[in-house]
């Protein structure tokens, strides 16, 4: 692995932000785009922070992954789903080798690449989380529902594990487990409507499949909306230090999350439905917090 040549030359004394900070405010900045639905200057953004950040920590480096993953990001709103799993395959590779690396610790780096700044391990672990939550994503898109759902799964429980089943970073796979489950159910209504009329047991046994796909869907939804309703009412001591550093992105994939959410409870539930009008008061808390 190489690094940018600044991390061997003389103490730059310039004011202007290092070669790190240009990467980091560019990938930011295609992130806010992409959540914004402004798809191409995203994708412009984002292949340019991309550039710079392989520049400056190499190839093969594992600071890569969290500008891979806005590529991906982008990609899936793209519906560009083949470059999509081609960079995710990338991802894993670059996670898997460094979880390789990682355990033999007796080893001493030399080179270039010693000098390369180690990732905190919860900044790994949110690294796999989010490739997990893509992946369903992508399967998602692709009809491929158990594949889908064990990736969510997964992330959902790596999730917990780390940062417990009531925590924001959680909801997001709690999201995809709900969108599998509905996305489902409304594969199976479509594929029911195009055979021809069946014996009346097949029929019960499909009717009972479909319900319990939408319980499941619901069940999973209820679990974000209850997540966001309990920050938002009764937020945490370090609340202000953590809407400052996440505030735009995290209320803007809050607020996709929960629009979807309002969309499939009409679907559903119905728009007069209690249930529906909790998820519309907690979009209007996000709003005005």
């Amino acid at each position: 692995m190489s690094t940018s040549p600044h991390r061997h030359g003389p103490e730059d004394t310039s004011d202007g932000p290092s070669a790190h900070e240009q990467c980091e405010q560019m990938r930011r900045e295609s992130e806010e785009l992409c959540f914004l639905r402004q798809l191409k200057p995203a994708h412009t953004k984002a292949v340019a922070a991309l550039k710079l950040a392989t520049d400056n920590y190499g190839k093969n480096s594992l600071q890569l992954v969290p500008f891979y993953l806005v590529l991906v990001e982008i990609s899936l709103r793209e519906r560009q789903l083949k470059p999509a799993e081609e960079v995710l395959s990338l991802v894993n590779w670059l996670l898997v080798k460094d979880r390789k690396v990682g355990v033999d610790n007796s080893t001493i780096q030399t080179g270039a690449g010693a000098s390369e700044p180690e990732l905190p391990e919860e900044t790994k672990n949110l690294l796999v989380i989010r490739m997990n939550k893509l992946y369903s994503l992508l399967h998602l898109e692709y009809g491929a529902f158990s594949e889908g759902l064990q990736r969510a799964a997964h992330g959902a429980y790596h999730c917990s594990l780390l940062f417990g089943p009531d925590h924001l970073y959680t909801s997001e796979l709690y999201v995809c487990l709900g969108l599998i489950f509905h996305r489902m159910q409304r594969a199976a209504v479509r594929q029911q409507q195009a055979q021809p009329q069946q014996e009346s047991q097949q029929q019960q046994r499909e009717l009972q499949q479909r319900n319990q796909q939408n319980d499941s869907a619901l069940a999973m939804l209820d679990k974000v909306v209850d997540i966001w309703y309990r920050f938002l009412t009764n937020p945490p001591e370090d609340t202000a230090a953590w809407m400052l550093e996440h505030r735009r992105l995290r209320v803007q994939e809050a607020s996709s999350m929960l629009q979807q959410i309002v969309s499939i409870r009409q679907n559903l539930l119905g728009s007069k439905h209690v249930a529906t009008g909790e998820v519309q008061y907690t979009l209007g808390l996000l709003f005005s917090s």
